[in-house]
Order: C-alpha cells, then structure tokens, then sequence
C-alpha cells in the first residue's frame, strides 16, 4: 500500500514538473521570422572607418585595464 502511494506521488511530481518545463518552453520559443524583408541601410563611406576607430579604443582600454596593478591585500 505505502509503495503503490509513493508510486502514485512521484508520477505526480512528474507530471508536474513535464507541464511547467513544458509551458516554459513554449514561452521561451524564438518570436517568428518576419515576413517582410527588413530593408538595408547603405553603409556611409566613412561608416568601415568609424567601427575601426571603436574597436582600437576597446583593444586601448581593454589593455590599460590588464595592465593596472591590483590591489593587495594582506589577508590569505
């Protein structure tokens, strides 16, 4: 009797957890493709250059924070 309950209530939990991983899922599914094509933004000629300047200024931060020196401290 105790076995046949403790079967009943784990095929409950189960089923409970199947639903809400289930209903989580299907919130979680990507949105739909659009079905209109997005239309595109013809590049300015100085665009290449600009996106060339922003990623050396990263690369520049980028390295003076690894070069910073750390803190220390006395503690183990």
């Amino acid at each position: 009797m105790r076995a046949g309950l403790s079967l009943i209530a784990l095929l409950l939990a189960l089923g409970l957890v199947a639903l809400v991983a289930k209903k989580a899922l299907t919130v979680a599914a990507p949105p739909a493709a659009p079905k209109a094509p997005v239309a595109e933004v013809p590049l300015s000629a100085g665009a290449p250059n600009a996106s060339g300047q922003a990623v050396q200024q990263y690369r520049q931060a980028l390295e003076s924070a690894l070069q910073a020196p750390r803190p220390v401290s006395d503690e183990p």
